[in-house]
């Protein structure tokens, strides 16, 4: 086991009841980041194996059962290594999800609602239900869904189960995007010019946006992972930016709240990991660059960043390091900036969760060297093997059908047989992956027929709207 020193000083998390050993989920989190990290500062970060230094107890106990707050990756994550680790887990899903890999994986499994996800993996009461059947006694949230949420934490302090994760004074500091912007600057941390309150409607949004100067960006205040976000370069995206980014946080995150920034054209956006504890100690560990996005979502993250200066880098971890102690910080989480091209950074949030890494990638890629575009398909070996059985899809016209391009919820449906319609005319609205699409008409037409209505579940490729 190995203790973990800023300068002369030992940086000991606070245990608490059923975790690992506080000093093994501090080091398991810093090899993961130095994996990824070329090189540290001796100021940075050193390791020591003093044991005898940090306090650590051997037989300190862990949790019999945990209740996985999650599905998909994340939850198989947490499962996988409950196991390992000799305790029982309890996963929840919606009615749909009932088949999923992560309900087999676990001990236990409990249904918490129908498909919506803000009425099963965000039901806190049916949640709080199943916890108390299940007499769990921890709540491991994985990211995403109410892993941010800072009455869930409350509630379950509330019924002595313990929060996988930082404090509630935290997380309701850092999860607030408006909250968490006073404070960086506060802080004396450099944040991005626009509106420290909330949009209440449409028209103000508008105001606000011809105040700040277009482009603006429109985004959740308790959200994130880019659900909830939306550039607007005139008064017309605007508002259709404020109703999408609202419904989609509504139902992402259970709070409608907007915030409007000014949007930095052309940014690169670097996180900074940090670590604290309960002693007031905190220190960065180096960025992460993330620039490479689809849809808001990161899709490829690079370390070290070849982009920064050691001067930038100094900097932005201070900052970063700073913020941390403004909210007493004692966890893991990320500092995310926005750098532009004369490397001015801007606080962007902080995650106070696990972040969502994925050690795979695939697909078909376009790769450019000396000018020639190459054209690759990236596999996984078994994947290579199994291809050779694909058939060859044929590629449909689209311009007079709309299909969903992934499985979703339909939230809404603007025409009816018999419309006339534009290019670029919203047809209907699916919330998929907890984000709200607006599905356009491909050609100027008429409506020739409509399969779908609000409420329909749709999987991938279904035929939604026909047009002649």
């Amino acid at each position: 086991m190995a203790g973990f020193w800023v300068g002369t000083a030992p940086l000991v998390a606070a245990g608490r009841r059923g975790r690992w050993p506080p000093q093994q989920l501090m080091l398991s989190a810093a090899l993961r980041t130095l994996k990824h990290v070329l090189y540290y500062s001796r100021q940075c970060l050193m390791v020591s194996r003093n044991l005898g230094s940090v306090g650590y107890d051997p037989n300190e106990k862990t949790f019999d059962k945990i209740l996985v707050a999650n599905r998909g990756e994340i939850a198989c994550r947490v499962i996988r290594t409950c196991k390992k680790m000799g305790i029982k887990t309890v996963a929840i899903h919606s009615d749909v999800d009932a088949s999923s890999v992560h309900v087999k994986m676990a001990d236990e499994a409990v249904c918490v609602g129908p498909a919506p996800t803000s009425k099963s993996y965000l039901n806190m009461d049916a949640i709080m239900e199943a916890i108390k059947k299940t007499r769990a006694q921890a709540v491991h949230p994985g990211y995403g869904f109410l892993s941010e949420n800072k009455e869930f934490a409350r509630c379950l302090a509330a019924e002595d189960v313990v929060f996988i994760g930082p404090d509630t004074h935290a997380i309701q500091a850092m999860g607030d995007k408006i909250e968490s912007k006073l404070l960086a600057k506060k802080a004396e941390v450099n944040t991005i010019p626009g509106f420290d309150g909330v949009v209440k409607d449409a028209e103000e949004a508008v105001r606000i946006a011809r105040e700040i100067g277009y482009p603006v960006m429109i985004k959740a205040s308790a959200g994130g992972g880019g659900k909830g976000m939306r550039i607007a370069w005139d008064d017309e995206e605007t508002r259709d930016g404020f109703r999408l980014s609202s419904q989609e946080a509504a139902s992402s995150f259970g709070d409608d709240r907007l915030l409007i920034e000014k949007f930095i054209d052309n940014p690169r956006h670097i996180e900074i990991q940090v670590l604290g504890d309960k002693h007031g100690n905190a220190l960065w560990l180096n960025e992460r660059e993330c620039s490479i996005q689809r849809r808001n979502q990161k899709v490829v993250e690079e370390a070290p960043s070849i982009f920064l200066d050691a001067e930038t880098r100094r900097a932005m971890g201070e900052q970063a390091v700073a913020l941390a102690r403004a909210v007493k910080y004692s966890s893991a989480g990320t500092v995310e900036f926005l750098v532009d091209s004369k490397k001015n950074f801007y606080f962007l949030e902080m995650n106070t969760r696990l972040q969502c890494l994925s050690r795979e990638a695939g697909g078909n890629m376009s790769i450019q060297f000396l000018g020639t575009v190459y054209k690759v398909n990236i596999l996984t070996r078994l994947a290579a093997e199994l291809n050779k059985f694909m058939l060859e899809k044929v590629t449909e016209d689209t311009s007079s059908v709309l299909r969903s391009p992934m499985p979703g919820v339909v939230v809404a449906v603007s025409v009816k047989p018999g419309d006339a319609v534009a290019e670029g005319q919203e047809i209907c609205v699916i919330e998929a992956m907890k984000m709200q699409n607006s599905m356009t008409a491909g050609k100027t037409g008429t409506v020739k027929s409509v399969h779908c209505q609000a409420g329909d579940t749709v999987g991938e490729g279904d035929l939604l709207v026909e047009l002649e």
